[in-house]
């Protein structure tokens, strides 16, 4: 699972994932110095369940994104004691262009179990 391979020239974040039974939430912190006038617009989580591929049931993926400071996306409403993938990231704002964003490359566990 590729959450984001990165663009634009965005940077990883510092991530740390804490959960509780049914819930997983990644708190991401930008690199200590952004490239001039850059910012950070959101943070971005992605929690897929863990299932064999070779079913046909389709894959039960869940997001969130948090836009304040700590950019602390949270994912609810899991099945406890199961194993989730989670891939988080930031998105930066690049210059005054509210469109011109850059994406972080995903930091990715596997295997977490609220």
């Amino acid at each position: 699972m590729i959450g984001s391979p990165g663009a634009k020239g965005g940077l990883p974040a510092d991530t740390v994932l804490t959960h509780t039974s049914t819930t997983i939430t990644a708190t991401l912190a930008a690199p200590a110095s952004l490239p001039s006038g850059w910012t950070v617009v959101k943070g971005i989580i992605v929690v897929v369940k863990e299932q064999d591929p070779q079913t046909d049931t389709e894959y039960d993926m869940k997001t969130a994104s948090d836009s304040a400071t700590p950019f602390a996306p949270q994912v609810t409403g899991l099945t406890t004691a199961t194993e989730y993938a989670v891939a988080a990231w930031l998105v930066y704002q690049r210059s005054a262009l509210s469109t011109d964003l850059a994406y972080g490359p995903a930091s990715f566990v596997l295997n977490t179990t609220p």
